[in-house]
Formats: C-alpha cells, sequence, structure tokens
C-alpha cells in the first residue's frame, strides 16, 4: 500500500477522529468523481458496530423509527482503500462507490 493510502484501521480512525463534527458525506461513482450520487449533512456520531458486517457512523438527528440510519456504512469486506485529501477530508473507496467526508 502506498503511503499516502490509508488501510482499513487507519480509515476507522480518521472517521472516530470526525465524531461530534458537522459533515458533508458526498457519494459519488469511482468511475467518475464529478457524478453525484447523493449527499447527507449533520453531526458525525461515534460509530457502531450493530449493523454487522458494515460499521456505522450515524449523521445525528435520525428518528428512532426510520428503518435505516442515515451516515457512514463501511464494511471490511468490500473496502479498498482510503485517503486523506485537502482539507482533512477523508475519502474511502468502496466498491464502485467514493466516499467523502467534509468536516
Amino acid at each position: 500500500m502506498s503511503p499516502d493510502k490509508l488501510g482499513w484501521s487507519e480509515a476507522v480512525a480518521a472517521l472516530d477522529a470526525m465524531a461530534g463534527t458537522r459533515v458533508s458525506i458526498r457519494i459519488v461513482l469511482a468511475r467518475d468523481p464529478e457524478a453525484l450520487v447523493a449527499v447527507f449533512h449533520g453531526n458525525l456520531g461515534a460509530a457502531t458496530h450493530d449493523k454487522k458486517p458494515s460499521s456505522l457512523w450515524p449523521l445525528e438527528g435520525a428518528r428512532p423509527a426510520d428503518v435505516e440510519r442515515p451516515g457512514v456504512y463501511l464494511c471490511e469486506a468490500d473496502f479498498e482503500y482510503a485517503e486523506i485529501r485537502a482539507g482533512g477530508i477523508p475519502v474511502v473507496s468502496r466498491s464502485n462507490v467514493l466516499v467523502n467526508v467534509h468536516p
């Protein structure tokens, strides 16, 4: 792995360090990073591990009755790599999408 690429544990630590921060989560196509798929805003919560096999960093403020909690879901099985871009933005490559977490 090149020095600028992060492995699984470093990616988890980067997201853990953002808990409590107001963020924008941008999901784009890996093959075309300008092709926006979805955007979510909120305060990033601490990771939970009750959605196996994924870990979830929830966006706080979701109603408990919501079927799915908004946030960042990562699964080690389809994790490819992560990197920290200018401005301290973690970007995670997961299958066919890139997940950007902008503070």
